[in-house]
């Protein structure tokens, strides 16, 4: 470090800047030297010197005021040395040193740094130019001194969007972040005391929620700007200094957790995330219960079990997911005391942070909501039309966990962890063996009138948590071709932002959100817009025969399994599916269609089971990247992806007109 006393404004000051020296090996007091520096190949003239005696070899220095004019930081610096004769004139050959990197380096990133989705990796910075600084010479210099940084931002280059650096909604209707940090203001600083040492960009990979074929790449750019370096003159050539964008490999780990989806069917089946299945078998067990519910972050899935059509089994007939100040309410539950029932009909969202929740609806039926955390929460709903009065419930709930579940889920899904062992943890958290299974249900059972419920349109209860924020980091370039300070946002916990381009949705009513000091929200029934909505009392609903179900009205069990085996055969999508979607079993379908016979005694939930395999072939096979090459043959002989086709084949009704087509 070259160090300078200087007079400023009548005071004393030291000013430190980088300096650099010629070494030269064997040098001897019989010879006189030549030495020169090169900055990016180019001789600084105001750093030649000529007849340099051994002992003064020191004083040939390169300093910042001989190329803080032309040159900033991430150059490339060399220097030449002639020895001669103390009294002879000419020169010997010249001999150059090797180059010297001066600036901010990535350590180990010239062929790219690996990181696995959602897993965090640290990128060593280091710096090979000393930060220069400038105090005033005894007043508290320790403290004059941290004043002296260079603050080094990292940010997604918005190149890798579109060209025009707008963004663009994919049908997923979310933004995916590609990167995320856990520093505020997205900015790295390299102070002037500790300069040589490493610093860390916590870097984490964010999942897409697909099974990828390659690696996804994508570039991190770390500069800084000319208007918020620090201001100090001698600190000014860092200003606007771009290091090359760094390749960042981000390996697919989706594929570790996409077939870990917990899900409740009708009667009802469920499955816990570690693949335990199991059911709830009394009828007589009705209620809401919660499902789904994260440990640290403010997420949770309440369903509602009623009495299914014909008063045989439990059905889906209701479902809540909550994050944080925003949920999304499906309701087709029956309530109310004996004499004066009421039927629930509706669908609403009172979406109250963009960074929370992201509703989207593929079909009028199927609904798909996403936490921040990459958990996604799909429903399924099912309209029996041709009974005399109107039913509705949802044939599936399915819950696909992310890697920020892993270890930290209770509810009926049980804890992902990899462990069947411990699915079954009631609210208590005791272990319950699968033979008490009853018991551990009703411990995540909310009683009637409980302040717990989601179901209550006037008021939420409170969810704890406390957890590190996550920032992600956008970098543009302003319009006179600097790079501006990057854009960043913040939140709890992170994984992709909702999209500006999201067409309102007709069949889900939207409620505004009034915060307050107190937290209170007005009813959403006193919106004339509003669809009923009826309070879940059920207290006074009639006990109905508890004992197993029994084979009757000439059903037996050979032949129900003939008439589910029949018609699942015959789905134009049967085969393709069961061929290409690994997580769509398809006996575990027709099982629960023989279940679904035997406890209505009739094949009235046929169709409704068909639907249920059709609609999440399609909806798995979206998560399968390579199903979106074109591989195959369509009926007219044009080839097309295998996701094409199972679209095409999961219409409903086979597209005859008794359903609505999407994405076929």
């Amino acid at each position: 470090m070259h160090i300078e006393r200087v007079i400023h404004q009548s005071r004393n000051y030291t000013q430190e800047t980088p300096k650099f020296l010629c070494r030269v090996n064997d040098a001897t007091n019989d010879y006189a030297y030549d030495i020169n520096f090169y900055i990016n190949n180019v001789l600084i003239t105001g750093a030649i010197y000529t007849n340099v005696s051994n002992t003064n070899i020191g004083t040939a220095v390169l300093l910042q005021k001989h190329w803080e004019e032309t040159f900033k930081p991430n150059m490339m610096v060399n220097c030449s040395v002639q020895a001669r004769y103390k009294n002879r004139g000419v020169a010997g050959p010249k001999y150059f040193s090797q180059i010297y990197f001066a600036g901010i380096k990535v350590v180990d990133g010239v062929n790219g740094i690996h990181v696995e989705e959602n897993e965090p990796i640290s990128v060593e910075i280091k710096s090979t130019l000393p930060i220069g600084c400038f105090y005033q010479e005894g007043i508290n210099v320790q403290r004059s001194k941290s004043g002296c940084f260079v603050g080094l931002y990292n940010g997604v280059p918005k190149y890798q969007s579109t060209d025009d650096n707008e963004v663009v909604c994919s049908d997923e209707s979310f933004v995916q972040s590609n990167l995320e940090f856990d520093e505020q203001e997205c900015r790295l600083t390299i102070p002037h005391v500790g300069w040589s040492n490493s610093y860390f960009i916590n870097v984490t990979g964010v999942s897409d929620g697909i099974v990828n074929k390659v690696d996804r790449i994508v570039f991190l750019r770390l500069y800084t700007t000319i208007d918020h370096a620090n201001k100090e003159d001698i600190l000014k050539i860092w200003n606007s200094i771009h290091l090359p964008d760094l390749k960042i490999y981000i390996s697919d780990k989706d594929i570790t957790h996409i077939d870990n989806t917990c899900y409740s069917s009708n009667d009802p089946y469920l499955k816990t995330f570690d693949k335990s299945e199991w059911n709830i078998t009394s009828p007589n067990d009705y209620g809401e219960y919660i499902m789904y519910k994260h440990e640290t972050l403010p997420q949770q899935v309440n369903v509602y079990f009623s009495h299914c059509i014909l008063r045989t089994g439990l059905c889906n007939c209701g479902v809540a997911v909550r994050s944080a100040d925003s949920i999304f309410i499906a309701n087709f539950c029956e309530t109310g005391i004996l004499t004066k029932r009421k039927t629930n009909r509706y669908i609403t969202s009172r979406i109250c942070d963009d960074q929370n929740l992201i509703v989207t609806e593929d079909t009028d039926k199927t609904f798909k909501i996403t936490f921040p955390s990459g958990t996604v929460v799909f429903i399924n709903r099912h309209d029996f039309e041709h009974t005399d009065s109107p039913f509705t419930f949802f044939s599936k709930i399915e819950i696909t966990p992310s890697k920020l579940d892993f270890d930290l889920t209770t509810g009926l899904c049980g804890k992902y962890n990899n462990n069947p062992t411990d699915d079954f943890v009631t609210r208590k958290n005791s272990l319950d063996s699968k033979h008490n299974l009853r018991q551990f249900a009703k411990s995540w059972r909310i009683d009637n009138n409980s302040t717990e419920t989601f179901f209550d349109p006037t008021r939420l209860p409170p969810l704890n948590y406390k957890v590190q924020e996550y920032c992600t980091c956008d970098a543009y370039a302003s319009i006179q071709g600097q790079t501006s300070k990057p854009n960043f946002k913040c939140r709890l916990y992170s994984r992709m932002e909702a999209c500006r381009q999201i067409e309102i949705s007709t069949t889900i009513y939207h409620a505004s959100c009034i915060t307050s000091s107190h937290r209170q929200k007005r009813s959403l029934e006193e919106d004339d817009e509003a669809p009923p909505m009826y309070d879940m009392i059920d207290d006074e609903q009639v006990e109905v025969d508890d004992q197993p179900a029994v084979w009757r009205n000439g059903l037996t069990e050979d032949i129900a399994r003939q008439k589910c085996e029949n018609a699942f055969n015959i789905l134009p999508a049967f085969e393709i599916c069961a061929a290409n979607v690994p997580t769509v079993q398809s006996v575990n379908y027709i099982d629960q269609c023989i279940s679904d016979m035997k406890i209505a005694g009739s094949d009235i939930f046929l169709y409704s089971n068909i639907r249920n395999f059709e609609t999440m072939c399609l909806n798995d096979a979206k998560k399968f990247e390579n199903l979106t090459d074109k591989n195959i043959n369509s009926a007219t002989g044009e080839s097309t992806s295998i996701l094409t086709v199972i679209a095409e084949f999961t219409c409903p009704r086979n597209c005859s007109g008794k359903g609505s087509c999407a994405e076929g």
